[in-house]
């Protein structure tokens, strides 16, 4: 037989998740492995209560309603833990597939950060560009002021030397007019001639209609470059906001998935070891072909103490299993043995 089954559990965190408190498949493991413990104190109280029998063929035997009895013990004990079994794979299975869901929604929170990182490190260019621009551009326009200032100067300059000088020549015109009759002093009179005025005038024009033009168009890119930086910096606001809320989820998500982390390391042993029990209770209780290999109970308590120290719920290992020492297990074994017998061969019995 089969001495210990301690090298069968796995080792077990050494506190239950938190979480775990409040979730209704934590409690229904733990009842089902109550159940299962109630089983065995049932069966060791059945066996406590051999009967003797006629003709000393065995040392001890069973009634048959005591064997009956047996069996729907051990059928429910495996049905219990099966049970407790099924729950932890769904809740394992359920927690692995919520982890495996909020790593990909790390992944691509994580994706979005870094897209939205680029985009700002893009906008803050942008608007440095544009900040750098809107400088120069006012610089060019603070110019452009000061030589349209010197051009407007020059042209009201010109256009007085010219308007002096077409005063001139009316006045002279006019004395023309009055002294023709007089022909030696009208030859004498200088005749005025307005055109390097006038060119000077139309030039200097010119060049203020220049100078004006080329600041409404540095005006119109100036104010271009405004309306874009406003926009720009208001985008900019707009993807600070959304990198703060995807840092936060990407916490919140975290967060959540270390919970998930620490609920699976716990479950991930926790489905083991109950199958183990299962197995163990299995070999020592169910219908072995061959009684010589059937396991010991002292493998069933320790695998249900196992899961009792797993769940943190030692006040449910109570009754006979929870007394039982080392000699109490081999007087157990040789009287399921002796029950198991009786089941095998019935006309052994009472």
């Amino acid at each position: 037989m089969s001495t210990s089954s301690q090298s069968l559990l796995v080792p077990m965190p050494s506190a239950v998740p938190q979480s775990f408190e409040s979730a209704p498949e934590y409690a229904q493991i733990a009842t089902s492995v109550k159940a299962a413990i109630n089983n065995i104190n049932e069966i060791v109280g059945l066996l406590d209560h051999p009967i003797a029998l006629k003709g000393d063929l065995i040392e001890r035997s069973y009634a048959p309603g005591t064997v009956a009895a047996f069996k729907v013990q051990c059928s429910e004990c495996e049905h219990n833990l099966t049970e407790a079994s099924k729950t932890s794979s769904d809740w394992f299975n359920s927690v692995a597939k919520h982890l495996e869901d909020i790593t990909n929604d790390i992944s691509r929170v994580e994706d979005q950060i870094k897209s939205t990182d680029q985009e700002l490190a893009k906008n803050t260019a942008e608007i440095e560009a544009n900040v750098n621009a809107i400088t120069v551009l006012t610089e060019n326009m603070n110019q452009d002021k000061q030589h349209l200032q010197e051009s407007q100067n020059r042209y009201r300059e010109a256009q007085d030397k010219y308007n002096r000088a077409k005063e001139e020549k009316e006045n002279v015109q006019t004395a023309r007019n009055w002294l023709c009759w007089m022909p030696v002093v009208a030859v004498a009179l200088t005749v005025v001639d307005l055109t390097v005025e006038d060119s000077a005038v139309n030039s200097t024009r010119d060049q203020v209609n220049a100078e004006q033009g080329q600041l409404e168009r540095d005006q119109n890119m100036l104010n271009g470059h405004a309306d874009q930086l406003r926009q720009l910096q208001q985008d900019g606001l707009t993807l600070h906001a959304t990198l703060t809320s995807l840092q936060a989820k990407q916490g919140e998500l975290k967060a959540q998935e270390e919970k998930l982390k620490v609920d699976s390391d716990y479950l991930r042993p926790l489905k083991i070891n109950i199958d183990h029990c299962i197995h163990t209770v299995s070999g020592a209780l169910g219908s072995a072909s061959n009684i010589d290999n059937m396991m010991s109970m002292k493998n069933v308590g320790f695998g249900i103490k196992g899961l009792v120290d797993a769940l943190k719920t030692g006040g449910d290992l109570r009754g006979a299993l929870a007394s039982m020492n080392e000699q109490g297990y081999e007087d157990l074994d040789k009287k399921i043995q002796a029950i198991k017998t009786v089941a095998k061969h019935p006309r052994l019995g009472v």
